[in-house]
């Protein structure tokens, strides 16, 4: 079995890489024939303040979605530090953009909580009520910059294609809201999905002793409700959740703000390629694909052009997807794979009692 999630990861991460490669050519070769020794001039004339303000808001994008997970830990007891939740980020980030609608993401971060010593019933509880704060940040922010867009004329600025993907974007999170909010206090449609998933493995003989794990997946759902109803009495907590959900999300926004004014973008802009970044972030939810390469690239320039014109739009495209999404998606890999060392190192130590 893990020789097989193996080989899926790798073939996902291959698929990335080949859209990533693909993405970025196409934006190179439309974008008034940008090549990689005007990249390197850019970045060399490039205002360095707004360049470091552009990394701050991708490293911000990782530190707020650990923070969030951070703010779920300390209240129910498990003490969490800073790089650890961290990494659990990192886990989340990589591994969502390299598989596809971020269905590996996850996983691999309850993998490090539950390494933690976090039970799984409360890891689950907890990574399912941040996904649900996330997907509300998104789409809140989301449709205040599309009804304020479309007051301002912004909205206009999409080509029809464009306004089809945003709306199926924003149907898709809404969707995605409804069934965590069913999974979380619906603990009944739970343990239904999950009996039936049972049942259909038992008549197809790929499960022995189903009433074994029948009765350990009760206690587990017993857990998971405990869990789920005492979040839901912290109020506090699930206010500064949502808070630091909706920071992750502006810090990723202002990347994109970032390396407009660094690249001699016009202040007088801003709010305008705020909401614009805000509808394109809405409609890269339409499609399953890895960190939805070439949608999200697609409505940037569509939506950028005509802000700023088409050169400066292609440049800023290229450099806040970038630093948003492919620098990013570097640094949270090394980050993982920091992690996974000093699991096995640690994991050695604990079995050689010499150590």
């Amino acid at each position: 079995m893990e020789k097989r999630e193996l080989k899926k990861k790798a073939f996902w991460a291959g698929v990335s890489l080949l859209l990533a490669i693909l993405s970025i050519r196409a934006v190179m070769s439309l974008g008034s024939g940008i090549t990689f020794d005007q990249v390197r001039e850019l970045i060399a004339t490039a205002n360095p303040v707004f360049l470091v303000l552009a990394l701050l808001g991708m490293t911000g994008f990782l530190y707020f979605e650990g923070a969030a997970v951070r703010c779920f830990l300390l209240p129910m007891g498990y003490p969490a530090g800073r790089r650890k939740a961290f990494l659990y980020a990192c886990a989340d980030n990589y591994f969502s953009a390299i598989t596809p609608s971020a269905t590996g993401g996850q996983p691999a971060c309850a993998l490090f909580m539950m390494r933690d010593g976090i039970p799984l019933a409360t890891t689950t509880a907890i990574l399912l009520m941040n996904s649900l704060f996330y997907t509300l940040a998104v789409l809140i922010n989301g449709l205040f910059c599309i009804v304020v867009g479309a007051a301002m004329g912004v909205l206009q600025h999409f080509s029809t294609f464009s306004h089809i993907l945003i709306t199926i974007g924003a149907l898709t999170l809404s969707g995605i809201s409804l069934s965590a909010v069913l999974l979380l206090w619906n603990q009944s449609l739970l343990w239904r999905i999950a009996n039936r998933i049972f049942s259909l493995l038992e008549k197809l003989h790929l499960m022995r002793h189903p009433e074994i794990r029948k009765a350990k997946l009760e206690l587990l759902m017993k857990q998971y409700r405990e869990c789920v109803d005492l979040m839901a009495e912290k109020k506090r907590m699930l206010v500064g959740a949502f808070v630091l959900n909706l920071l992750q999300r502006l810090s990723q926004i202002s990347v994109t703000l970032s390396i407009y004014m660094a690249l001699g973008g016009q202040a007088k802009n801003l709010f305008r390629l705020y909401l614009t970044q805000s509808m394109c972030v809405v409609g890269s939810n339409c499609v399953p694909i890895p960190g939805s390469m070439g949608v999200t690239d697609y409505l940037m320039v569509d939506g950028f052009m005509p802000i700023m014109g088409s050169d400066m739009a292609y440049r800023v495209e290229l450099f806040a997807r970038s630093t948003a999404f492919y620098i990013c998606m570097i640094v949270s890999g090394l980050v993982v794979l920091g992690g996974f060392i000093f699991l096995k190192a640690k994991k050695k130590e604990g079995d050689n009692p010499s150590l």
